[in-house]
């Protein structure tokens, strides 16, 4: 029931923007946990974001090509690929590309880890929603210095 009201939510969005002419981004949200997903995707849909999710890293870098979206927000533990594998998968499609790794098993060695894999920030689960649409924010205009709100 969550996933259709999020996606009518996304679909009344859409519309009032083509209707005012505004620009929407796009974001990939990737993580294995369904709840997780349906969180974050409901908290950009009202940041006015276009949303796309996967639950692994194969569908994630399937639904990448497909759907090009702006930024890409990535858990860490998921099964067959970590985050961090999946993007430096993304990083050789699209180098460029702003992706924010937002996990629960963080710690300073895999937060270094991503950033130095190509991440524009890291973040550890549970994070307040503010400091999770500030990192995507920061990313989208990033100027390559990760954000300081890696803890919560």
């Amino acid at each position: 029931m969550l996933r259709r009201f999020v996606q009518l939510d996304s679909n009344l969005i859409l519309i009032k923007r083509r209707i005012i002419g505004g620009t929407l981004k796009k974001i990939l949200i990737v993580d294995d946990d369904e709840h997780v997903r349906a969180f974050v995707k409901a908290l950009f849909v009202r940041e006015d974001f276009i949303t796309t999710d996967a639950s692994c890293g194969v569908s994630a870098i399937k639904n990448f090509e497909s759907n090009q979206p702006d930024v890409v927000i990535i858990d860490h533990d998921m099964p067959h690929m970590s985050g961090v594998e999946v993007l430096k998968e993304l990083k050789k499609i699209a180098p460029d590309l702003p992706v924010v790794m937002f996990t629960g098993s963080g710690n300073e060695a895999l937060g270094e880890a991503a950033i130095r894999a190509g991440a524009s920030d890291f973040i550890r689960k549970p994070a307040d929603n503010n400091v999770i649409i500030a990192a995507v924010q920061k990313a989208l205009g990033s100027s390559g210095i990760p954000m300081d709100h890696r803890t919560a």
